[in-house]
């Protein structure tokens, strides 16, 4: 998928289906170009992004995984409960930050992501609708 940047002028992302629940991401403008991973979590019309492996536990102090208390990483959902609220509720604390997803509905992906240089840290934000 590419994506228009709604940034320093256009850009792209190219998203790539590695496996269940988790994605390539590909963004490049003229100022950046960047490949990472994401874990993706469906919720209704929604899916939220994730960090994964190292850069999941550096943001949030513990491994992916940690929170799960056994059956696998969607083994033991509870009733009714989507795979978005398992992973907000067995991996994340109320006040922890995610940086985007996808609205399945209307074809659209946004991502935010910090840069920092030396001591500056400048956001940038990714949003476009699936061409």
């Amino acid at each position: 998928m590419k994506t228009e940047v709604n940034t320093k002028g256009n850009g792209f992302a190219e998203i790539t289906k590695i496996r269940k629940n988790l994605i390539g991401v590909h963004l490049y403008n003229q100022a950046l170009d960047t490949v990472f991973r994401l874990n993706y979590y469906h919720h209704r019309n929604s899916a939220l992004v994730c960090l994964t492996g190292d850069d999941f536990e550096n943001m949030y102090g513990h491994m992916l995984g940690q929170g799960h208390s056994g059956g696998g990483m969607m083994g033991h959902m509870q009733n009714n409960e989507t795979e978005r609220m398992h992973h907000l509720n067995d991996e994340h604390k109320e006040d922890d930050e995610h940086f985007g997803g996808f609205d399945t509905h209307n074809h659209t992906f946004g991502y935010r992501f910090s840069i920092t240089q030396g001591k500056v840290t400048n956001y940038m934000q990714f949003r476009g609708k699936k061409e």
